[in-house]
C-alpha cells in the first residue's frame, strides 16, 4: 500500500541546501520515516493516507538511497543525487528536442550537445507527460523515469532542448548534479498553467473560468461518443491516457490502394502545397491524412545510385515513397514526438532513374497543426556517397487530403471549455504542474508567449496572467519566491499577426507580447528574461538553435541566483528614456561595451512625441546609453526598439560587450 509520489524513482535529482518534501500514501494514521543521506525525518499519515514530511537539507553529493518506511512496509529509491533541480516549462519551443539540426550546421543539435559534454551522468531529466483530464490530478502516468544525459543517445535526443543546454552550463560551472523536470505542451495558454483559485482572483479570466464551469457542471460534456471508457488508455501513447476519446489514430492507408504513390498517377488536379508549410493554413486538409507529391528530374549519371532524402519534422506521421515503394515511415497511433523531429531515408539505386522520378508523402496529423516543419534547406535529396551533390525539394508540391477525422480539442482561442482541452483554464496546471508540488527545487524556466498573441485581447492581459502564474506556483510550492528566468518570444515574419487598434493604428500583438514580456520582469520578483532576436528565425517560430537559449538562461541563473563572479547576465535592458531638446537619451542597464551586432547599422529605433506617433530615428551610440533623433520628431518623449514581428536585417540588433541583444521594448503603453 506504501507509495511514493512519481518523481521519486531510480535515478532521482533532489534539490541541495534546502529541506526535502518528500511524500505518498500508505494506511492512514501510521508514522512515517525516510532516511536520505545520513538526514532522517518522520512524520504522520493523514486520515486519507497522504503523507508529507521534509528531510533536512543536504549538500551536494550522492548518489544515496532513499527509504521510506511506513509500518511494515518500505519503498526503496536507488542512486539519488543532491544538487541543483530546475523545472523547465511552457510550450512548444520548450518542448523542443535535441533531435533537430541548427540552422547551417551539418550536425544534429544531440551530436553537438554530447560533443560539448553532454555524456555525463550526474545530469538528468524526466519529462512529464501530458494530462489534460480537466480535474486536479495527484499522480502522474505512465511511470517517470529520470534519464542520465548521454547514457542512451535515443532517449537523450528526447531531452528539451533549452532544458538540457541550460543544465550543461550549470554543470560546468558549478561542478554538481543537476536535474531538470520537463513539464511543457506546445500551443498553450498561460493561463491553462494557472490554478482555478488563481484564475478566479483575475477579473480578466473570471467569466472564462465560470463559463468553463458550467460546462464541466454538465453531465452531457462527458456523455460523447468519444468520451466512453474513459479508463482505456490507448496503447503506445506518451499523451494522456484519456487522448483516444477527443480524436482518432490513423484508420489506414486508402490512398495507396488508389495508386497515389505510383509515379503514373495523374495528381494534375491536386491543390498547389508549399513545403514547407502548414497543410491546414493552405486548406489542403485538416486532421487525418494528406498526401504531397513532386516529381523530381534526377540527373542521368545518378541512375542506380543510392540516394539519402532529407525531410523535415511532418506533423504528426509520415510514410514516403519513391517511385512508388516504400522508403521510409516515422510515427504511429498516438506518436506525437515526432512533429519537429528531421527525417532521414536511404532511398536504394535500383528505384533511381535518370530523369522524371516521383516522390510521394503520406502525413497524418490527430492534433493541434498538421505541417511540414523545418527549414528549407531540410528538404533535399543527395547521393549516399557524395552529400555535398544535392536537389532541392522546398518548393511546390501537389497535395491531396486522403480522409478528415474530427478533433474535439479547440486550441486557436481560448474559449473552448471542453474536457482534455489543454487550453482550458487551469488544466495543466491541475494535470502537469500540480502533481509535482511540493518537490524542492531551485527555481524555473519558462518559454511560453507566442500562444497569447494571438488577438490583441490576450496580448495585453499577459500582463496580468504571467504575473498572477508565477505567484500562484510560489505560493503553492511553499518555498518562497524561487528564481524564474524565461525568454522573450523570438522575431518571426508571420503577416497575421496584425490587429488594429481602436484609434486606427496598425499594431503588432506578437510585439506586444514581447514588450508585456519585458515589463513582467519589474512586476515578478526575483525573475529575469533573455532576449534572442539575433539568432531567431525569419520563417519558423520555432528557432533551432536552442543551445544559444539554454546557455543564455544560465547566464540570468548563474549571475542572479548563484552569484558567481565575471557573468554578464542579459543584454542592454532599458531603463529610461530622458528628453534632451530636439533629442532623446535612451539609458540602458548592463551596456558596457554598447555596439551594433556585426557592425551592421541599428535602424530599429523610432521616437515620438505627445501625440505617440513613432517615426525612424538616427542613432548615435555614447557610451552605455544612445542618443536618437528623427526630423519628424522636433520633442521626442518616448522610444520604440524593433518593433515588429521580424526586424529582420533592415532593423539590426544593439548588443553589449558580450554580444547579448537588447529585447524589443516601447517606452510607453501604446496598445
Amino acid at each position: 500500500m506504501l507509495k511514493l509520489a512519481n518523481l521519486f524513482v531510480d535515478g532521482a535529482v533532489v534539490q541541495r541546501d534546502m529541506p526535502i518534501a518528500v511524500w505518498g500514501w500508505c494506511a492512514p494514521r501510521i508514522l512515517v520515516t525516510a532516511t536520505l543521506g545520513g538526514s532522517t525525518a518522520t512524520a504522520p499519515s493523514a486520515l486519507d493516507g497522504r503523507f508529507e514530511l521534509r528531510l533536512p537539507a543536504l549538500p551536494a553529493g550522492g548518489p544515496y538511497e532513499l527509504v521510506v518506511k511506513a509500518g511494515d512496509e518500505s519503498v526503496v529509491v536507488k542512486d539519488v543525487l543532491v544538487g541543483e533541480v530546475w523545472l523547465a516549462s511552457g510550450q512548444s519551443n520548450m518542448e523542443f528536442p535535441l533531435a533537430t539540426f541548427n540552422l547551417n550546421d551539418p550536425l544534429e543539435q544531440t551530436d553537438q550537445y554530447l560533443a560539448e559534454g553532454g555524456v555525463d551522468p550526474l545530469l538528468r531529466m524526466v519529462t512529464i507527460p501530458h494530462q489534460s483530464l480537466g480535474t486536479v490530478e495527484t499522480t502522474i502516468e505512465p511511470p517517470l523515469k529520470w534519464v542520465k544525459s548521454g547514457e542512451d543517445r535515443a532517449t537523450t535526443r528526447e531531452f528539451s532542448a533549452v532544458g538540457a543546454w541550460f543544465a550543461l552550463a550549470l554543470r560546468k560551472h558549478l561542478g554538481v548534479p543537476v536535474g531538470i523536470i520537463h513539464s511543457s505542451w506546445g500551443g498553450t495558454y498561460a493561463h491553462a498553467w494557472t490554478s482555478r483559485e488563481m484564475l478566479r482572483r483575475l477579473e480578466c479570466r473570471k467569466a472564462m473560468n465560470a463559463r468553463q464551469d458550467a460546462v464541466f457542471n454538465d453531465a452531457e460534456t462527458w456523455n460523447i461518443p468519444q468520451l466512453e471508457q474513459l479508463a482505456q488508455p490507448p496503447s503506445n501513447s506518451t499523451l494522456p491516457q484519456d487522448f483516444d476519446k477527443v480524436t482518432r489514430k490513423d484508420t489506414g492507408n486508402q490512398g495507396f490502394a488508389k495508386g497515389w504513390a505510383a509515379p503514373e498517377f495523374d495528381d494534375s488536379g491536386w491543390k498547389l502545397f508549399l513545403a514547407p508549410g502548414s497543410w491546414m493554413q493552405q486548406e489542403v486538409g485538416r486532421h487525418g491524412a494528406i498526401w504531397a507529391r513532386q516529381a523530381i528530374e534526377i540527373p542521368p549519371e545518378w541512375a542506380g545510385l543510392d540516394l539519402v532524402l532529407h525531410l523535415g519534422g511532418i506533423d504528426k506521421h509520415d510514410q514516403t515513397y519513391f517511385n512508388g515503394e516504400l522508403v521510409g515511415a516515422t510515427g504511429k497511433d498516438y506518436d506525437e514526438k515526432y512533429w519537429n523531429q528531421p527525417r532521414e531515408y536511404r532511398i536504394p539505386g535500383r528505384l533511381v532513374k535518370g530523369g522524371r522520378n516521383v516522390l510521394a508523402i503520406r502525413a497524418f496529423s490527430f492534433y493541434f497543426d498538421g505541417a511540414f516543419t523545418g527549414q528549407p534547406e531540410n528538404y533535399r535529396l543527395e547521393l549516399a556517397d557524395r552529400p555535398g551533390a544535392m536537389l532541392q525539394l522546398a518548393t511546390e508540391w501537389k497535395a491531396k487530403q486522403e480522409y478528415e477525422i474530427e478533433v474535439f480539442i479547440v486550441q486557436s482561442d481560448g474559449t473552448a471549455y471542453t474536457p482534455f482541452n489543454p487550453n482550458a483554464c487551469h488544466t495543466l496546471f491541475d494535470g502537469m504542474i500540480a502533481p509535482l508540488i511540493p518537490y524542492a527545487l531551485r527555481g524555473a524556466l519558462w518559454y511560453q508567449g507566442e500562444t497569447d498573441h494571438n488577438t490583441m485581447h490576450y496580448a495585453r492581459e499577459y500582463e496580468v496572467t504571467l504575473p498572477a502564474m508565477v505567484e500562484d506556483w510560489r505560493f503553492r510550492w511553499g518555498q518562497g519566491d524561487f528564481p524564474f528566468y524565461f525568454v522573450q518570444i523570438s522575431g518571426w515574419a508571420d503577416t497575421t499577426v496584425y490587429d488594429r487598434d481602436i484609434d486606427g493604428r496598425q499594431l503588432s500583438a506578437w510585439c506586444v507580447v514581447q514588450d508585456v514580456q519585458r515589463r513582467c520582469v519589474d512586476a515578478i520578483p526575483n525573475s529575469g528574461m533573455i532576449a534572442i532576436g539575433d539568432v531567431s528565425e525569419e520563417h519558423d517560430i520555432h528557432p533551432h538553435n536552442k543551445r544559444d537559449y539554454g546557455k543564455r538562461l544560465a547566464r540570468l541563473a548563474l549571475h542572479y541566483t548563484y552569484h558567481v563572479p565575471g557573468i554578464v547576465p542579459e543584454g542592454p535592458r532599458f531603463r529610461e528614456a530622458r528628453p534632451e531638446g530636439a533629442a532623446l537619451r535612451v539609458l540602458f542597464d548592463w551596456a558596457e561595451g554598447l555596439h551594433a551586432l556585426d557592425d551592421q547599422p541599428v535602424k530599429g529605433f523610432e521616437i515620438a512625441g505627445m501625440d505617440r506617433k513613432f517615426a525612424p530615428a538616427e542613432m548615435k551610440i555614447d557610451g552605455t546609453s544612445v542618443v536618437l533623433t528623427s526630423a519628424e520628431v522636433p520633442a521626442p518623449l518616448y522610444v520604440r526598439y524593433n518593433w515588429k514581428p521580424w526586424p529582420g536585417d533592415d532593423c539590426g540588433f544593439l548588443v553589449n560587450g558580450e554580444n547579448l541583444p537588447c529585447p524589443v521594448f516601447c517606452s510607453v503603453k501604446v496598445w
